[in-house]
């Protein structure tokens, strides 16, 4: 299949791309292909986002790939990026797919797919898809052809979730307009697919968590700062995802404003907590630890500002949690402020 793949690369001319794309997977210290390896990567970073391959492989051994499509801010996009810099970027992270493929199904002696997981919340879905955005989707008809040539023999099934019931109503209907060869790896979960067993046993419960916690919304406006001020609803939970290199350091302070019910409510609180998920060696076999959580801390309105600090010996991913999850009838005010320390230098003596 992959010399099919390199075959249609032929037809659009990537040569470069494959070799540039080869050289920067294979230079990544054998961990995932990532993101911040594709072409003008910061730019485009500020209105699509998506874990390009996660770091736990599936129980098979395929990778990952997690899209949330409320972080695709098309119209922003367009008006933005130069069209030269998008297509670049796409037509490396296509061929930076075929290349994971490969070199995993190279590792575990099979053909190793992408498990592509859809995430529709807060994309403004409907009966009739997502909405228009003619100055994009118009110029991106070409990178949809050349998307649908290369990656179709690499996709797994393609997990769908957050849709809205007309989007569900839709679904049949959706089904009928693409092609067979897509259409039938289409699987359309409840929710968010955590109440479902077996997609848990497939990414994994901590993995699918960390995942969900990655989305920002950047097509309602939102930002992945590192300080703010925020309301977290009853029974809800605020959720941080920050990439961590061997030998640095995270800390996260975190106070919690008093509310007016405190006088017989009691206190207001936040439960802190965190979860740090190892990046695995590509093609190695993981028998290190590839995951720790922190102990769940509660934070009281009367503790002022609480500080946690995490110091990486492996690269690593970290969740920050700020839950609320324990209450059911208050929001809780919280002030939050990350910040990230670099390895320190040695001494060169």
């Amino acid at each position: 299949w992959f010399q099919a793949v390199l075959k249609k690369m032929e037809k659009y001319n990537v040569d470069a791309i494959v070799k540039e794309m080869t050289q920067r997977l294979e230079s990544g210290e054998g961990s995932r292909a990532s993101f911040n390896m594709l072409p003008h990567a910061d730019e485009i970073g500020k209105y699509f986002r998506c874990t390009f391959s996660a770091m736990k492989l599936t129980p098979a051994g395929d990778v990952i790939w997690f899209i949330p499509l409320g972080d695709f801010d098309r119209k922003s996009l367009a008006e933005n990026v130069q069209w030269e810099h998008f297509v670049e970027f796409v037509r490396a992270m296509i061929v930076l797919r075929a290349i994971e493929a490969q070199k995993l199904s190279e590792g575990q002696h099979r053909m190793a797919k992408c498990i592509a997981i859809v995430d529709l919340q807060g994309s403004g879905i409907g009966t009739t898809g997502v909405p228009k955005v003619e100055s994009f989707d118009e110029p991106n008809q070409k990178n949809v052809a050349f998307m649908r040539e290369i990656i179709i023999d690499i996709l797994g099934p393609v997990y769908v979730l957050n849709a809205p019931w007309v989007a569900v109503k839709a679904f049949n209907w959706f089904q009928s307009l693409v092609p067979e060869r897509f259409s039938r790896k289409l699987v359309l979960l409840d929710g968010d697919g955590t109440a479902d067993p077996d997609f848990l046993d497939l990414v994994g419960e901590s993995q699918l968590k960390h995942l969900l916690a990655t989305r920002v919304g950047l097509l309602s406006g939102e930002v992945d700062g590192d300080f703010g001020d925020t309301v977290v609803s009853a029974g809800e939970s605020l959720s941080k995802c920050r990439d961590l290199k061997r030998g640095e350091s995270i800390s996260w302070a975190t106070t919690v404003e008093a509310g007016d019910a405190d006088s017989w409510l009691g206190v207001s609180d936040i439960i802190s907590s965190a979860t740090v998920i190892f990046h695995p060696e590509l093609n190695a076999q993981e028998v290190a630890e590839d995951e720790v959580s922190l102990e769940e801390l509660p934070i009281l309105a009367s503790d002022g500002e609480v500080t946690r600090e995490y110091t990486a010996d492996r690269d690593c991913v970290i969740t920050l949690c700020w839950s609320n999850e324990h209450s059911r009838m208050r929001a809780k005010g919280l002030r939050y402020h990350i910040e990230l320390q670099a390895k320190p230098s040695s001494d060169p003596k």
